[in-house]
């Protein structure tokens, strides 16, 4: 047994510790896990927080009066402070009265892509690198140091390979390009209408290490239980919409990974069952006075049941909001995108479009399905809407910590990223916000940052501010 798993049986067994951190805090060096290829001598040590509140997440609890270690871009040692040596030459990190937990994981976002004919949808702009650098900076400022993207294309490709280096925003984990039917959504969607390509584009997916196979609306049948299937052989989780033909049931029934957002549970929920024709010309309005949420209740058993995870993404309502373009956060969003609100905006039942996903969310919260954070950023404004977020979550009915766990813990989870994610661990990325608050206490003391460390990279909160106002102010350049 090496001297790490001594440590961490020894830790959850008594609170005999502080001699063994001694000897860890002598010998960090050697105690790293080789997987990692770093010789981390007591000089690798970069950043010590002392003294810290912790929150790790991995269970509801802070545990007072503790210190830890990170060594480039991963944390190496945790302990009570009075038993931790710092090595000389690590930056220091006041932790006295501050709260120590991990970053928060956005399970649906999106970044700017190039304009191509015919594509009118609001990601799109001619300034597309310089935005999604911005975009990092808004995920990072507000704490969001993982996300999952829910469309792969050439320009998340760039961003996700940056990502894994020196570039301020979080690290990205990608779908394939999201794939639809006949006629697709938007026309930028990859169509699909034989089931015999199912296997080729799984294949093509997975080689480019994609992390799923992102599924829409006009999917057929056929189609879709094909794509589960070769996704089933190629070791990839399918992700996204209820495509219409196939409905609520069949995508639980073939144990798709997530569902992503909660207006996917709305057709599946009307009294009536209507035709896939009835539902294209029934309004939003005309559609949630149909629900009937009963229903939902032997849905989210079968959800539970069969580990589908379901990201409801209730913020996204907002941008229906009448109001929604003149909040605080749209300085940080071009003009351009503002416009796209304004123009496009159409008075749907914004106050009753929430009223149903938070109903969908309770209701799935009360039977035990799991749930993930996600914001739907470009819709909504990146880092600020996961925050937000958040919050729905609570009104839903989730604690402080349940929320948390959606960003944490359960999206490193949904990722397969469980041992590199998710929690304040020894041998997990420095990914890690220090609060002025108890986040356990309040969910919205996750907005009072002292500092992100992203990728064991130590960014005080002082800088983040300047970061966030060069982009209010490039974005308010002509």
């Amino acid at each position: 047994m090496n001297i790490l798993d001594f440590v961490s049986h020894q830790f959850h067994r008594t609170n005999l510790v502080v001699a063994v951190i001694s000897i860890l805090s002598c010998a960090v060096c050697s105690a790293a896990d080789n997987t990692h290829g770093a010789d981390r001598t007591s000089s690798s040590i970069s950043i010590a927080f002392i003294d810290v509140n912790l929150v790790s997440m991995n269970r509801e609890e802070v545990v007072e009066h503790q210190t830890v270690l990170v060594a480039r871009d991963r944390i190496v040692a945790i302990g009570p402070t009075a038993a931790v040596r710092i090595p000389p030459g690590a930056r220091r990190i006041a932790g006295a009265g501050r709260y120590l937990m991990p970053g928060l994981i956005d399970m649906h976002v999106h970044f700017r892509r190039k304009p191509t004919d015919g594509d009118t949808a609001y990601s799109r702009m001619p300034d597309y690198r310089e935005r999604n650098d911005d975009t990092g900076v808004l995920f990072v400022a507000n704490g969001v140091t993982s996300v999952r993207m829910m469309h792969g294309h050439p320009i998340g490709d760039e961003l996700t390979a940056r990502s894994r280096g020196d570039w301020l925003g979080p690290t990205i984990y990608s779908t394939g390009p999201i794939t639809d039917g006949n006629p697709p959504v938007h026309p930028f969607n990859r169509v699909v209408t034989q089931p015999a390509d199912a296997a080729k584009l799984v294949a093509e997916d997975k080689a480019k290490g994609y992390i799923g196979i992102k599924v829409y609306e006009n999917l057929s049948l056929s189609v879709y239980d094909a794509i589960v299937d070769a996704a089933a052989t190629a070791q990839l989780d399918v992700v996204g919409h209820v495509p219409n033909e196939v409905g609520l049931a069949h995508v639980i029934a073939a144990h798709q990974a997530s569902i992503e957002h909660a207006d996917s549970f709305l057709y599946s929920l009307q009294r009536d069952s209507p035709s896939t024709a009835a539902w294209a010309d029934r309004t939003w309005h005309d559609a949630l006075q149909r629900v009937d949420l009963e229903r939902l209740t032997t849905f989210a058993d079968e959800i539970r049941r069969a580990g589908i995870w379901t990201c409801p993404t209730i913020i996204v309502g907002q941008f229906d909001a009448p109001d929604y373009e003149r909040s605080p956060e749209m300085k940080y969003v071009p003009a351009a995108f503002r416009a796209a609100l304004h123009e496009h905006w159409t008075p749907e039942p914004f106050e009753e479009q929430r009223a149903f996903a938070l109903a969908v969310v309770r209701r799935l919260h009360e039977r035990g399905a799991g749930l993930l954070l996600g914001s739907d950023t470009y819709l909504t404004v990146p880092g600020f809407s996961a925050l937000q977020e958040l919050g729905l979550l609570v009104r839903a009915g989730l604690t402080p910590y349940e929320a948390l766990q959606t960003g944490t813990i359960n999206a490193a989870r949904a990722l397969h990223e469980q041992d590199t994610l998710g929690t304040v661990d020894v041998e997990k990325r420095a990914d890690l916000l220090l609060l002025q608050a108890n986040p356990l206490a309040d969910v919205a003391n996750v907005r009072k940052l002292v500092g992100v460390t992203l990728r064991g990279r130590w960014l005080p909160q002082s800088e983040l501010q300047n970061r966030l106002a060069a982009v209010a102010k490039s974005v308010a350049a002509p």
